[in-house]
């Protein structure tokens, strides 16, 4: 009786020190979470990534450190000029990209990251790549769109999406009849617009929307819309460095329509 009574016991004590060392593990990545998510908020890119890291070391299919650690790699890649470095920043969102998906198959933002991903390397390999993965950007910016229709990131990169296409140089049109037999893309400036005004109606404090809506209205020569969209961008106001960089542009651009 007495071994029977030990061996409850210690039965019973191995599940509840499994039970503690387990809300111990959720309460961890839990706090690691946290101090990721207040380096993401305040820009602070890189120490973000490394905690979005250190939390999927702890529980790798954590699906927000996953697309969120693929989202940091593609901001942090765009900052490098080296082809090399960029290539191994968007080799990684690529890979945080995939596991989001298949973590959560349906959802927006690893639909999102992953499209950014794609495009953010094709861009690097060339040509060929460009036009060979263009299709395989706009289906990822679709799924993400289906699924969070407020999405302003996507709808962002959905307007660049069409802004490049719409406006393809010949080797690229060559190319695209090339891999896809001249079938066309129905990409357009009309449409490039119409998605970095949804981007803007869903979050008016990126003044990165302005200014791609502002080229836009330019190639389309609407040039009193171009003008009001840069006052409304330079009128933001501004957090990061890239914002600043993106003011001067927008400054400079607002300047040149004015002596036009």
């Amino acid at each position: 009786m007495r071994v029977r009574l030990s061996a409850l016991l210690f039965i019973i004590f191995c599940w509840t020190s499994a039970g503690l060392q387990a809300r111990a593990a959720v309460s961890s990545v839990e706090i690691m979470l946290q101090e990721a998510n207040n380096y993401y908020t305040n820009a602070k890119d890189n120490l973000a990534l490394r905690k979005f890291e250190e939390v999927l070391q702890v529980e790798p299919d954590c699906y927000e450190a996953l697309w969120k650690a693929s989202l940091l790699n593609s901001r942090i890649g765009n900052r490098y000029s080296d082809q090399v470095s960029k290539l191994n920043y968007f080799e990684n969102a690529w890979r945080y990209a995939d596991a989001a998906l298949c973590a959560k198959p349906g959802d927006a933002e690893g639909n999102y990251v992953m499209a950014l991903a794609v495009y953010n390397k094709s861009l690097v390999l060339g040509l060929k790549e460009r036009m060979q993965r263009t299709k395989v950007i706009k289906f990822y910016l679709d799924e993400a769109l289906c699924a969070d229709p407020e999405y302003a990131d996507a709808w962002q990169l959905m307007g660049r999406w069409h802004f490049k296409n719409a406006n393809l140089s010949l080797p690229e049109r060559s190319a695209l009849n090339l891999f896809f037999g001249g079938a066309p893309l129905e990409a357009s400036n009309e449409a490039a617009a119409e998605a970095l005004q949804n981007a803007i109606k869903f979050n008016p404090n990126n003044i990165s929307y302005y200014y791609d809506l502002a080229i836009v209205y330019k190639e389309l020569e609407k040039t009193d819309l171009t003008i009001v969209t840069l006052q409304e961008a330079i009128d933001l106001k501004l957090l990061t460095s890239e914002e600043l960089e993106i003011n001067r542009r927008c400054k400079n651009m607002l300047n040149q329509m004015i002596k036009a």
